[in-house]
């Protein structure tokens, strides 16, 4: 599919234009998920798209493609910061357990053996605590924090651990850390 530009409501006001590489079926639905406000918003099944919780509707969360095509969406904000998740299979939405943590500008990142790490992020304050998602039982579990509180960071699964990258905290950080992945 390549680059695609998403223009994508914000609950602050204009229309933010942001570019996403988006490929495969549950992408597909991620795509349905951020370009479809307006018809989220009202409830309606998009042309194409899938049918989107229309109570739910939510910035600075993630959306991570789990190995067997489902979609893990959490945390964000509307206004106030959400613990909400929920799981997109196919085109339904379902609400699984909340995280143990609200939070927004977390990442999210699917691990080698098909769970989700969620890092850092804002709720009273940046976050250096971290939670996994288990797809299998449909619950979170504590893991432990970051090294340096993070918001807006990326996470890359490498060899030996998780790469977190950049964010904020007292300004933008310009470090990194190898989260490792060792009794998760």
């Amino acid at each position: 599919m390549g680059l695609q530009p998403v223009d994508t409501p914000t609950a602050l006001g204009p229309t933010v234009s942001r570019r996403s590489l988006i490929t495969g079926t549950a992408a597909t639905s991620a795509l349905a998920l951020l370009s479809g406000h307006a018809a989220a918003h009202a409830g309606r099944r998009q042309a194409g798209g899938a049918s989107v919780a229309p109570d739910v509707p939510r910035t600075d969360h993630t959306a991570t493609a789990l190995a067997d095509g489902r979609v893990l969406v959490c945390g964000g904000r509307n206004p106030d910061i959400l613990a909400d998740a929920r799981l997109l299979e196919g085109d339904v939405w379902r609400e699984v357990g909340p995280l143990q943590t609200p939070r927004s500008g977390h990442a999210a990142v699917l691990l080698p053996d098909g769970r989700v790490l969620v890092t850092g992020g804002y709720y009273l304050g940046v976050l250096t605590d971290c939670e996994v998602f288990d797809p299998g039982s449909e619950t979170w579990q504590p893991a432990p924090p970051l090294a340096t509180p993070r918001a807006g960071h990326t996470a890359t699964v490498i060899a030996g651990g998780v790469l977190i990258s950049g964010g904020e905290y007292l300004g933008v950080l310009a470090d990194a850390e190898v989260y490792s992945l060792a009794g998760l």
